[in-house]
């Protein structure tokens, strides 16, 4: 006969308290901002903004700038020589972004992301001189602490930062039109060439490689958008500071529910526009547009769309009349490019002049040709 079983029922505590108020007493007024923008943005004046703003409604800002840790773990970057006719800004730079691409391709996309979450781990637990300083040591489920992550370059890193932060991260994207930044990097101030000051800019924005920066796609996937200036005159400081402020309190306004905060004519417009691309069932093609007045009425919206035989374009209900790729089960272009790809790779194999002078050149291994191939 066994032995007889074992009570695994935890006693049962009763208190007043109801499951709901027990759930709201973990609830944290934690904040996790992280911005997005492109080089040669003037971004001082939205962090000071934000700073201050949160500091009225007794917020402690805690940055975190990522470019310290390229700093501190890829030290070696930074002592590379200045090529001959290059500036030494843009060797800062341009040494910068190299740095930030040997960490991901020797860890991976999201090492700085996860340096910044180690960061925020440290602060949470006290074991941060520089927290210690600024917060008394009280319960920390009562501090109101904003994280300011400065910048991120890549989706790998957003899509960690949401995944863990959930609902207490926003991302801000600040956005200058590039004509400025070119004008503002080939300033004295910075230092930089026009032509560097371009090149910059481009590599900045999407570099060709895995582990490469690719600022332009990790900004359009921001909660909130900013628009400032880089050409302001010394008398427009001022007003230029109280319209970054109106913004900021707006979009505070909005993550706290502290207003009523109604859509501008602009934001209206853009959510017309997305919502017109859904109307395509082609991932390549979903673009949309919306026409405006000059007082923000919707006159028009469009999508980018392939055309219905007899015009116009297709809607859900077709009737057994869609020709579209997806009734297909494959897409169309796709199905084409690997033909092409297919054809590429067949003419390489078959002919042995074409393949050694790719083998010398580009070191390519037989066997990744023979994937390529099957």
């Amino acid at each position: 006969m066994g032995n007889p079983a074992k009570n695994i029922n935890p006693e049962i505590t009763i208190t007043s308290k109801t499951t709901k108020e027990k759930i709201n007493e973990t609830y944290t007024p934690e904040l996790i901002i992280g911005l997005c923008y492109p080089i040669g943005t003037k971004v001082n004046e939205v962090k000071e903004s934000i700073t201050n703003n949160l500091h009225e409604i007794g917020y402690i800002v805690i940055p975190i700038k990522l470019s310290e840790f390229i700093n501190k773990y890829e030290p070696d970057t930074f002592k590379e020589t200045i090529e001959s006719g290059r500036t030494e800004a843009f060797t800062l730079l341009n040494n910068k972004i190299k740095g930030g691409d040997k960490l991901r391709s020797k860890y991976n996309n999201s090492i700085l992301a996860e340096l910044a979450i180690y960061t925020i781990h440290l602060n949470r637990t006290g074991t941060n001189k520089y927290l210690d300083k600024l917060i008394p040591d009280t319960e920390y489920k009562g501090k109101k602490v904003c994280y300011l992550i400065d910048s991120l370059k890549n989706l790998d890193e957003l899509h960690l930062l949401r995944s863990i932060y959930k609902d207490i991260f926003y991302l801000f994207s600040i956005f200058t039109p590039v004509e400025e930044r070119i004008k503002y990097l080939a300033s004295k101030e910075k230092g930089l060439s026009e032509p560097e000051a371009t090149e910059i800019i481009d590599k900045d924005d999407h570099e060709n490689i895995t582990s490469g920066q690719n600022v332009r796609e990790t900004f359009v996937d921001a909660d909130f958008f900013i628009r400032i200036s880089n050409n302001i005159k010394k008398d427009q400081e001022e007003e230029f500071k109280k319209e970054i402020d109106e913004k900021v309190i707006r979009i505070i306004n909005l993550i706290f529910e502290s207003a009523i905060v109604t859509p501008s004519p602009h934001e209206s417009a853009m959510y017309q526009a997305k919502s017109a691309a859904a109307n395509s069932a082609c991932p390549s093609r979903q673009v949309g547009a919306s026409i405006t007045d000059k007082l923000g009425n919707v006159l028009s919206i469009g999508w980018n769309d392939v055309p219905k035989c007899g015009g116009n374009l297709y809607v859900d209900n077709e009737n057994g009349k869609d020709f579209r790729c997806y009734e297909k089960g494959g897409c169309h272009n796709d199905q084409k490019k690997d033909e092409l790809t297919k054809n590429i790779v067949d003419l390489i194999f078959d002919n042995e002049d074409i393949f050694d002078i790719l083998n010398k050149k580009n070191k390519i291994k037989i066997s990744e040709i023979e994937k390529m191939k099957n």
